[in-house]
């Protein structure tokens, strides 16, 4: 039957036909997310193309040829330079049209370097960014390779693998379903693909003929000789590869007054690149081979200052200089760095070639740990901002750089830690392969903020296990602690509870030893959040109760709140749903009070939820919508969705059947796998003829 509806007294507009039991009093309407626009990431394609002609049909005729039910996968092998990646980007560029699902792009060598061994786990988690659907923190490898084949399987996309090296990584990036457009870049053959449909497609050099004319587009009819033999032997010292036929391009348009003649004649002595550096200013040609040694494939202002010991204006121009030479490429503005340039990895190899000829071995250990300290400094600086409450451990930093200020701006700092993931990986690995110990273990403590709300917990696990082995060789028993207490919480997102209690009982034991009571306190909790999630609560409510008498005494009240927290889940989890709210409430008045927001929308979020189970809706959904914008000001995915989750909860106990459908599927998108399934499970009680059609 419909009825009249009556909101705040007055008459609303009618939908469809509704029951009713009584007035309406508060109204939340539930706004449906804009689609993620499709990424398109290929690098740009200079104006300066020439030749290929031969291999872009042949690439073409490979789409044509493509039975339906497959994707297309080109393999294109070559040497260094010769512009293989510049071929597939202008293949895929050709094709946008048929690609809706956007046009991704993927640095191998540039993961390996940063990742090491959660090089996949890494990447799929940045592809799932890119297309708009973050993974949760605690998914596995093989949760988020079904997650990205779901949601390229129904959408063609473009994928450019560049630098390829590793079959069995390619292999596990392919994309779902079928249509796709993937090109692999690779010096080598990767004759393992071809089990997966890839066709072989070698990138020669250039013909003499098309060599000539990339040189005469590049510097301009009025530079170069009629002579065609002067060209000829111009373009033959640079092996006819694009890259180097670029980087002489640049040394001639550079020194109007060189003569052709001297660029010419020198078919032996020193390559291109050597004479391009040699014509560079000292410092910049220094920088060159300095800022080769950095791991990672680019580079920004703020890290070649720390590495070099200069001003951010100085360093701009420096990295300008060096792209005007064409030694590095500008990559453009990026969010949390700024103006990145990046290496081509032929000069790159060039630059640290040069630096172990020329540069003392002092002063290339020296640069390194510039840039390690610059990272953690300003990873430091943002945990100080972003989790003050974060006990602190001793930070050996022997080079103060001039760090980015974030002053009291919380989303820079958030920006500036999420576009540093990489480099905080690979600064840990170049910091155990140097002997740097203090960097293994205090980086990977002062990042912090971003293994909490972003959760990469592969990563995080990786490098707190490497940090606690260094905490261990320099002796420093609290950073061996605190490595052990924050493990744990990686552990326990894999849901290894067995290793994780293991690593809570160490760091009990070694807090007991040491008469630190805040940290016998943390390591409690964290055997009591194990148990909790494992299902026993009596025994966390146990320890949480020693917990949080050691708390009272210390006067770390928000300790205590955290405590009351888990104490209110384990009440809600055995059904004692006012005792549950009591707790909330306690926890969080604390956690506001300490200025923790991310917690203590938690803990409102947990007290909405259960005033729904109490039936009292509309308490329940206030506090579960201030929740949630919480969530979303602070970046936290994972309890963004759970609050979704909660809200669908809500809105299906008053019979808003809609709007909570609605509700669970975005709740469903973003969930963590352990909790996708019961989410799953719920909107399938909520459609049920719908689930039986799928």
């Amino acid at each position: 039957m419909s009825t009249e509806n009556i909101i705040n007294g007055g008459q609303g507009a009618q939908f469809r036909t509704v029951v009713q039991a009584h007035d309406i009093h508060t109204l939340h309407i539930v706004h449906p997310p804009p689609a993620p626009v499709p990424p398109h990431q290929l690098p740009p394609l200079t104006s300066a193309w020439v030749d290929r002609e031969d291999e872009l049909a042949d690439l073409t005729d490979r789409v044509r040829q493509q039975p339906p039910y497959a994707s297309t996968l080109a393999l294109l092998f070559g040497d260094g330079g010769a512009g293989k990646s510049a071929l597939a980007v202008r293949w895929l560029l050709a094709h946008r049209e048929e690609t809706p699902g956007g046009q991704l792009y993927v640095h191998l060598a540039g993961a390996r370097t940063a990742a090491g061994g959660a090089a996949l786990p890494t990447l799929l988690r940045r592809l799932l960014h890119d297309l708009g659907h973050p993974p949760a923190g605690d998914a596995d490898v093989d949760e988020l390779t079904g997650r990205w084949r779901s949601l390229t399987a129904s959408r063609p996309t473009g994928l450019l693998l560049d630098d390829a090296t590793d079959e069995d990584l390619v292999r596990a990036l392919l994309p779902g379903g079928d249509g796709h457009l993937v090109a692999v870049t690779s010096r080598r053959q990767l004759t393992g693909l071809l089990r997966d449909g890839a066709r072989l497609h070698p990138v020669p050099p250039l013909t003499p003929a098309a060599a000539g004319a990339l040189l005469r587009r590049l510097v301009g009819e009025d530079r170069l000789p009629e002579e065609p033999a002067a060209v000829r032997q111009l373009t033959s010292r640079c092996g006819h590869l694009p890259l180097y036929l670029g980087l002489m391009a640049a040394q001639l348009v550079a020194r109007p007054g060189l003569p052709m003649a001297e660029a010419a004649h020198h078919t032996e002595g020193p390559s291109v690149l050597d004479e391009i550096v040699d014509a560079l200013h000292a410092p910049t040609a220094r920088a060159y081979r300095l800022l080769s040694l950095l791991p990672g494939p680019d580079v920004d202002a703020d890290a070649a200052g720390a590495t070099l010991g200069l001003t951010r204006y100085l360093s701009t121009q420096t990295l300008t200089d060096l792209a005007g030479a064409r030694l590095l490429e500008n990559r453009g503005v990026h969010d949390g760095r700024g103006r990145v340039f990046g290496w081509h990895d032929e000069v790159r190899t060039h630059a640290r070639t040069a630096a172990f000829r020329e540069e003392s071995p002092e002063d290339r250990s020296r640069a390194l740990r510039r840039w390690l300290d610059y990272l953690l400094a300003t990873t430091t600086q943002a945990e100080r901002l972003l989790t003050p409450a974060h006990r602190e451990v001793r930070r050996d930093i022997t080079f103060w750089p001039v760090s980015p200020n974030f002053r009291k701006d919380e989303e820079a700092a958030q920006a500036w830690l999420v576009a540093h993931q990489d480099h905080i990986a690979a600064a840990v690995t170049t910091a155990k392969e140097h002997g740097v110990d203090t960097i293994v273990y205090q980086l990977p403590h002062a990042a912090w903020p971003l293994w909490r709300l972003h959760r990469p917990l592969e990563l995080w696990l990786a490098l707190h296990k490497q940090g606690l082995a260094a905490a261990v060789r320099c002796g420093d028993d609290l950073g061996q602690r605190e490595m052990l207490t924050t493990g744990v919480i990686a552990l326990r997102g894999l849901r290894d509870y067995e290793e994780a209690i293991e690593w809570a009982d160490q760091a009990y034991s070694l807090a007991r030893e040491a008469g630190d009571r805040a940290g016998t306190a943390q390591a409690l909790y964290e055997l009591a959040a194990c148990h909790h999630e494992m299902g026993d609560h009596e025994r966390a409510a146990g320890f949480l109760t020693e917990t949080i008498r050691i708390r009272e005494e210390i006067d770390y009240p928000r300790g205590v709140a955290l405590s009351r927290h888990l104490l209110g889940e384990g009440a809600y989890a055995t059904g004692h749903f006012p005792r549950a709210v009591a707790e909330f409430v306690l926890a969080a008045a604390g956690l506001r009070a300490a200025g923790d927001r991310f917690d203590a929308a938690r803990a409102d979020a947990m007290q909405g939820h259960t005033w729904t189970a109490l039936r009292q809706y509309e308490r329940a959904e206030e506090l579960l919508h201030a929740a949630r914008e919480e969530m979303r000001a602070v970046g936290s995915l994972p309890w963004e969705s759970r609050v979704l989750d909660m809200l669908a909860q809500a809105a299906a106990a008053q019979h808003r059947i809609d709007e909570a459908i609605e509700l669970f599927r975005r709740a469903q998108e973003i969930a963590e796998p352990s909790e996708a399934d019961s989410i799953r499970a719920r909107l399938a009680d909520l459609t049920p003829e719908e689930d039986g059609r799928q």
